[in-house]
């Protein structure tokens, strides 16, 4: 079971929004946007866990997968090793507070967004938010492609390439996907307070 922050409203919980942080961070990373988002959105949980694995590179960081290189090989099956247990995470939350997986978002950035998407192919979940990341081949499809997704990516991203967001963005339409985009004019590889806001006006008509 995964670890990491959370945070659960008074009474009942209706809705749960779940980020999936990049590699080398930690659960603590986007936990703050979480709680942001929430403001907006009574009686829906936040949990940030921490990734499976400790960062290959050491320090306090964790990782989904390793990353010896970026090759396509490398990502896929890195992504196929590291997704059982993230669903697994989900089923359970699921499972806790009585809802369903449509009453679920994934928020994922980097490395946590290539896991989050790769999730949309296994459950139903209200909606999904990639954040400079890409689309890896996530295996066989388990459910309609028909979950809401966001996708931003800065232009001046140079760990994660911003070319990289067409990909995504034809991928996931090819599959059945309603996908909105967001570019983000010199930004680099991170979040900006544009995107948080941007976030929040794309889940609440969805999550109120």
């Amino acid at each position: 079971m995964l670890t990491g922050q959370s945070f659960i409203p008074e009474g009942i919980v209706k809705k749960v929004i779940i980020l999936l942080h990049g590699y080398g961070a930690n659960g603590d990373d986007l936990f703050d946007i979480g709680m942001t988002l929430s403001d907006n959105l009574p009686n829906t949980a936040i949990y940030s866990p921490n990734a499976p694995n400790a960062f290959e590179m050491g320090g306090p960081g964790y990782q989904w997968f390793g990353l010896p290189d970026l090759t396509r090989i490398t990502l896929e099956s890195g992504v196929q090793e590291a997704l059982p247990m993230l669903l697994d995470y989900i089923d359970t939350l699921v499972e806790k507070h009585r809802i369903d997986h449509e009453d679920v978002v994934l928020i994922g950035f980097s490395q946590g967004c290539m896991m989050a998407l790769s999730a949309l192919y296994h459950r139903p979940f209200a909606a999904v938010v990639g954040l400079s990341g890409i689309w890896v081949k996530p295996g066989e499809s388990e459910v309609e492609g028909d979950t809401p997704v966001l996708l931003v990516h800065g232009t001046h991203d140079m760990v994660v390439p911003f070319a990289t967001l067409d990909l995504s963005h034809m991928m996931l339409e090819r599959d059945g996907f309603s996908v909105e985009i967001l570019s983000r004019p010199g930004l680099g590889h991170g979040i900006d307070n544009y995107t948080i806001d941007a976030i929040g006006e794309f889940l609440e008509p969805i999550l109120l």
